[in-house]
């Protein structure tokens, strides 16, 4: 713990019955700062108490040593933080016993390097005497931070807080009032926060420029906003949402940016990938501030950004056109370097040989082209598909790149040289110097080298001209040495020249296919978030998006979208991208061979539908007994298993007046229809499974149906739905009793011994239910089971 002395200038300013000195702090020659950040304000000021005993009213001076001190260690994140103080930062003193919104602010002139200390609300000597209990604690606030402290039920309530990221705060520490000393130390700390796990993160960040409206995208930080302070030391905060915008704070040449790591996208060490787009200059910028190890439950990181003007790690130039300009051309590191050649639509090179019988898309020759074609005679056996301008997945410089970064098109190329002024030059290589004529970007400027062409014997008129594709129609755009420049269209099968560009990312929306989805239990379903973005079609796939789960018990999810189902029940997934947010909810379900099903913790599990239908309160299909297809007429005249009565049944029989025996008292799988229809383990209940499921469950009766719930321990909270499903006989549909009310009837797959002629199912009205037997020709429903 550092600790430094301050000799202190004095002048007093009296506020009410608390006189607090100015005080002029000489400057230490040194403060000694490691990865982590130790600050000390040490002050010595001369308060003047009122004391009782003094006689006249006279007031007695009191020497004030408060000293303030990093607590945290945070050597093992190598993290640096703020490491001096900035003009009005300020320290809020509150003392316990004192009445809320009292307190003392402490606030940091720079130029002459002193506090001022200023007592607010009517804080008075007798305040500070007459406690009883002599405990302060302090809140820091950075970065020329204001804000307006009231009082509600006893906290200090902050509002109109101008920044937003990390406050330091003291534990409720004593103070002491001896030999006409108040002394103390306001040991600082990291803010408390929601949970250990949650980790503070704090990016100091280089090169931008002042007076600018910037805000912060990391998909895994929210914002966090300090609301109170109890006398207690307790600070209340709100967090935002994950990746919504975080504003910067300027400190001296940094620009800052804190918030709330998500713990569970933490591990042993995190690649922090983020956007800042400038407001003012609607500009974007993204950077990896590289890998933090985090071995601490508080976490604060730093990363920088050296170039101002920089996407996706490549830098470009604002020429004040419709597109930003890179600096240097595909496959080069710099901007005279001629870098990679490229078919028009390859997105890889080749060994110097680049021709029609190498071309991606067509079919050896010119005239058989199998893509991007809108003329038969060209297209490979009359191929035609109109398409004139490359697709993202055939645009090299959007594969290479990422982003939003694309191959212009032939309208941006004519744009960039005809607002340019063009000048043939050396720059380590021949080439183009275009400088904007643009009012206000005219010192910007890009330089195109003349890397030539390259064909089927290799390349050629390099360092003579440079030539460059669109992403349209085959066109390029050429210049030569001796001043000549146009637009052309080349055999696109050569290899050339690509410059990226981008047009600035302005808004983003997010939404999904559907709001709902299901997942078995144990299996994967991938979630596609679909990201509108204003004036560009590159976007879609590589902006990054977080992914969360909000009941990881239940489903998790990764960075690419894959859900997986962990157990039964409903998760909500969430994707942020640029602050904005989608939700599909997800339920988890057990599923065989496609078709859900619930487990009520009896001998078989039950579908959640009837074979047949499209949801639960649908009745489904009518299968007579040993039957896998519907029929119009359900009588002994068309049943499938006789000869026209029940006395002639050729299957499913034990009794030798009835037909063919063949002592068969359950269906066989082949004459199961919940088997032949939904496969995998799937079958008819039998009936002593439909008894299982009438007298474990509690049958609560709906308008359409019973509503039928576990009774078993540990699945109470389960239950499928039974509609009324009424029955068909010859060529009707019976829904209603006699008395009008809804019936069930659903086959089990088990016959009747004594009456072969029969079959068990299931039955139930609105006022009870059993478990019955009647004619195998009968159209009933059936809901499947599986083991």
């Amino acid at each position: 713990m550092l600790h430094g002395i301050f000799l202190p200038l004095m002048k007093r300013v009296k506020i009410g019955n608390l006189i607090i000195n100015e005080v002029n702090q000489m400057k230490p020659k040194y403060i000694i700062f490691s990865i982590l950040m130790a600050f000390v304000a040490c002050t010595k000021e001369n308060l003047v108490i009122n004391s009782p005993s003094s006689q006249g009213g006279d007031d007695i001076e009191i020497e004030v040593n408060l000293t303030i001190a990093r607590a945290d260690d945070f050597a093992s994140t190598k993290a640096t933080v703020k490491n001096a103080f900035a003009d009005d930062d300020v320290v809020f003193v509150f003392f316990k016993g004192v009445v809320a919104p009292k307190y003392l602010e402490m606030k940091y002139n720079s130029s002459t390097d002193t506090w001022k200390s200023t007592a607010k609300n009517g804080l008075t000597s007798s305040d500070l005497s007459d406690a009883a209990d002599k405990k302060m604690t302090a809140i820091y606030l950075p970065y020329g931070s204001t804000a307006t402290v009231a009082s509600s039920e006893g906290n200090f309530i902050f509002s109109n807080i101008t920044y937003s990221g990390y406050f330091l705060r003291a534990e409720l520490v004593d103070y002491t009032l001896e030999g006409g000393i108040l002394s103390g130390t306001l040991s600082m700390s990291a803010p408390a926060l929601t949970s250990d796990s949650d980790k503070l993160i704090h990016f100091d960040i280089s090169g931008f420029t002042s007076g600018h409206d910037y805000k912060l995208y990391q998909d895994y930080v929210k914002p966090l906003t300090l609301t109170n302070v109890s006398a207690a030391g307790v600070i209340s905060k709100n967090e935002g949402i994950m990746g919504a915008a975080i504003t910067g704070y300027e400190d001296g040449s940094m620009m800052s940016f804190s918030g709330i790591l998500d713990a569970s996208a933490v591990g042993s060490a995190v690649d922090y990938q983020f956007s800042i787009d400038d407001l003012t200059s609607s500009t974007l910028y993204t950077r990896d501030a590289g890998t933090k190890t985090l071995s601490t439950s508080k976490y604060i990181g730093i990363g920088a950004i050296n170039n101002t003007e920089v996407w996706n790690a490549f830098e470009y130039v604002d020429l004040g056109l419709g597109a930003k300009w890179a600096t240097h051309n595909v496959g080069a590191e710099t901007p005279e370097e001629y870098g990679d050649y490229y078919a028009w639509g390859e997105t890889t090179t080749k060994y110097w040989v680049y021709s029609w019988s190498n071309y991606k898309y067509c079919n050896g020759q010119n005239n058989s082209l199998t893509k991007y074609c809108n003329n038969s005679n060209n297209g490979y056996n009359g191929f035609v598909d109109n398409k004139t301008l490359l697709e993202p997945e055939d645009d090299v410089a959007h594969v290479n790149w990422k982003g939003i970064w694309r191959i212009p098109t032939e309208t941006e190329l004519i744009e960039l040289f005809n607002s340019c002024n063009r000048e043939w030059t050396v720059q380590n290589g021949s080439g183009y110097l275009l400088t904007s004529r643009i009012l206000g970007h005219t010192d910007r400027s890009i330089f195109l080298p003349a890397a030539g062409i390259v064909g089927e014997t290799g390349r050629y008129i390099s360092g003579i001209y440079g030539q460059y594709w669109s992403s349209t129609n085959a066109n390029y755009y050429s210049f030569y040495s001796e001043g000549t420049d146009y637009l052309h269209q080349e055999t696109r099968a050569h290899g050339m020249s690509v410059r990226p560009v981008f047009t600035s990312l302005n808004s983003v929306s997010v939404l999904f296919d559907n709001d709902h989805t299901n997942v078995p239990v144990g299996g994967t379903k991938s979630l596609k978030a679909m990201l509108n973005v204003e004036n560009d079609g590159y976007a879609i796939e590589h902006i990054p998006i977080q992914w969360i789960s909000s009941n990881t018990s239940v489903a998790i999810v990764d960075d690419n979208g894959l859900v997986t189902g962990v157990s039964e029940g409903v998760a909500t997934i969430t994707a942020i991208c640029k602050g904005q947010s989608a939700t599909c909810s997800v339920s988890v379900l057990f599923i065989e061979n496609g078709h859900i099903f619930v487990d009520l913790g009896l001998s078989v599990k039950w579908a959640t539908l009837n074979i047949g239908a499209e949801n639960i309160s649908d009745c489904g299909n009518y299968y007579a007994w040993g039957e896998t297809e519907t029929k119009s007429d359900y009588s002994w005249s068309s049943y499938k298993w006789c000869n026209g009565s029940y006395k002639t049944l050729t299957k499913y029989n034990s009794n030798g007046g009835n037909g063919t025996v063949d002592y068969k008292t359950s269906l066989d799988l082949v004459d199961d229809v919940a088997h032949v229809k939904w496969g995998g383990n799937w079958r008819m209940p039998t009936n002593e499974e439909l008894d299982e499921l009438r007298t474990n469950c509690t049958w609560l009766s709906l308008t359409d149906g019973y509503r039928v719930t576990s009774n078993i321990e540990g699945f109470t909270d389960r239950s499928i739905f039974l509609p009324y499903t009424g029955y068909r006989e010859d060529r009707y549909l019976y829904e209603q009793d006699q008395d009008d009310y809804g019936y069930g009837y659903y086959w089990s797959s088990t016959l009747y011994n004594s009456y072969p002629q029969y079959s068990y199912y299931l039955y139930f009205t609105y006022s009870g239910l059993s478990t019955s037997w009647g004619n195998r020709y009968i159209g009933r429903c059936v809901r499947p089971v599986c083991p």
